[in-house]
């Protein structure tokens, strides 16, 4: 992700903009494409920004002209040299394919980003006597900070590492001891800050493709301590699909893309993920908890039709990352078909969701009895004071 730089505080106004298949997105400092969403859909996204210049930055004021945006938090001013961020809230009222164009307005000038979004109708799920709170579930979408990411395409001498990187395996000793990349270091994540030969190299921080927030962090504080220190973009899945070596246990290489529910659940607010839902039809439990799941049923389309979708939407991004794309079912059971299907895709990173819904099921209610131990679930009739 490359931070949005600007040098001067903001003015937020959004309006519905009619777009040609000629226009360009060249005036835009950024763009965000929401994609397909229910109706029922509950987005939010956080715009990081970062002040650059000699003076603090004063926001004037912020509007939305369109209803169904939000805005949840802005700050009032922003130090010279520092980061921050603002964040909005989309709620769609109607089905349709729209653009919003911000408008940030400062002392210092204005500047434009532009918000693309296709709401599609599923229906009003009936109510469900979920056991934790659909805050739970809300993303929070945010953006990767790009300019710490390295694909393995530009690492790679064949199926080796080029010698001019020095490649750190920061996942846990046990994990490192069932399959990692000949020739790696293993040192834990927060330990690389403290290794004083690492200085001056270009190194490579190593794990599963996960845990983004936590990489993202440690990896800006080991540049602080001049290391320059890049994250392995798709982790070890893609290393590996991309013709990378691992050695190691055979049958932990075969679960290396099976994404652990708790895992997703960390990572869901970053807004590359493509998430599919493969099952036949759409249940009620899977629209409301994955709300931004594009349904692309395998068995109904068949192998080819099912690629050539995911093909599709594998086109719209930016071919130059890596796009980690989630794939999930009932329970998992047909991982193994989808497994061989997927197989050719290219420039993504394909997961699948362990035990499939019903397993980010349980885990959210297991979740939330630690979080909230004192959490009672609605009633389908409604509360007390519903009408």
């Amino acid at each position: 992700m490359k931070y949005i730089i600007l040098f001067f505080a903001m003015y937020i106004c959004l309006t519905d903009v009619s777009l040609n298949a000629g226009d360009t997105q060249k005036d835009y400092a950024a763009t965000v494409d929401f994609e397909i969403v229910p109706l029922s859909a509950d987005i939010r996204y956080t715009f990081p920004i970062a002040n650059l210049s000699s003076e603090t930055m004063y926001i004037h004021g912020i509007s939305a002209s369109c209803d169904c945006i939000h805005i949840t938090y802005y700050p009032s001013q922003i130090p010279p040299g520092k980061k921050t961020d603002f964040e909005i809230r989309y709620l769609p009222e109607k089905s349709g394919s729209y653009a919003y164009e911000i408008e940030l307005d400062s002392t210092a000038g204005k500047m434009k980003f532009l918000v693309t979004v296709d709401v599609v109708e599923r229906g009003k799920p009936k109510k469900l006597n979920l056991q934790f709170p659909l805050e739970m579930i809300t993303r929070k979408l945010r953006a990767k900070n790009r300019d710490l990411f390295i694909s393995p395409k530009k690492i790679l001498n064949g199926n080796q590492p080029d010698f001019g990187f020095t490649l750190v395996d920061v996942r846990s000793a046990e994990e490192y001891e069932r399959y990692n990349i000949p020739g790696s270091l293993h040192i834990p994540l927060f330990a690389v800050k403290s290794k004083p030969f690492l200085r001056g190299k270009r190194v490579v921080l190593i794990n599963d493709g996960h845990s983004i927030g936590l990489m993202e962090k440690e990896c800006v504080e080991i540049n602080n301590r001049g290391v320059d220190a890049v994250i392995l973009d798709g982790g070890l899945s893609y290393w590996k699909k991309c013709g990378g070596w691992i050695e190691g246990d055979f049958f932990a290489l075969q679960a290396i893309n099976i994404l652990a529910p708790h895992t997703y659940f960390d990572d869901k607010n970053y807004d590359d993920w493509i998430v599919i839902n493969t099952q036949r039809s759409v249940s009620v439990e899977s629209d409301i908890l994955m709300p931004n799941a594009v349904h692309i049923p395998y068995e109904t389309l068949g192998g080819q039709a099912f690629i050539s979708k995911i093909a599709q939407l594998i086109e719209r991004h930016d071919q130059d990352y890596v796009l980690p794309i989630l794939l999930f079912d009932l329970d998992g059971s047909s991982y193994e078909q989808l497994r061989q299907a997927v197989s050719k895709l290219k420039n993504a990173n394909i997961y699948f969701l362990e035990d499939g819904i019903k397993g980010y099921i349980s885990f959210l209610e297991k979740q939330n009895r630690i979080m909230n131990p004192s959490f009672v679930e609605r009633s389908e009739k409604g509360c007390s004071n519903c009408p």
